[in-house]
């Protein structure tokens, strides 16, 4: 038995279909914003809420470390230098190497 003529509502399937893009769309931005949003409640919460103390204190102790001499490993014997005091050392070894090899 032949189907004579199949009627489809084509103003329905359209409708349809427009409707669906249109939600997927929705959705889809409706994603991103949220994932942005939570991007931007994570950078406030790890970076710029911090307190003028807790950065002033951390910043005093990375100074604080780069102007002492410390012990860090005694069977190793390593040790932490003033930056000064390391940087001199390493241009009189490089004058030093460079005194050898013009010899």
């Amino acid at each position: 038995m032949a189907h004579e003529h199949d009627e489809h509502d084509i103003p329905f399937l359209v409708g349809v279909g427009v409707f669906s893009g249109a939600f997927f769309l929705a959705f889809a931005i409706a994603i991103v914003g949220l994932t942005r949003w939570w991007d931007l409640d994570q950078r406030e919460s790890k970076i710029v809420a911090r307190t003028g103390l807790e950065v002033r204190t951390l910043k005093a102790d990375q100074v604080a470390s780069l102007r002492t001499y410390r012990l860090l490993d005694r069977e190793t014997g390593r040790v932490s230098l003033p930056i000064e005091r390391a940087m001199e050392i390493v241009v009189e070894e490089h004058a030093k190497i460079g005194e050898e090899g013009s010899q």
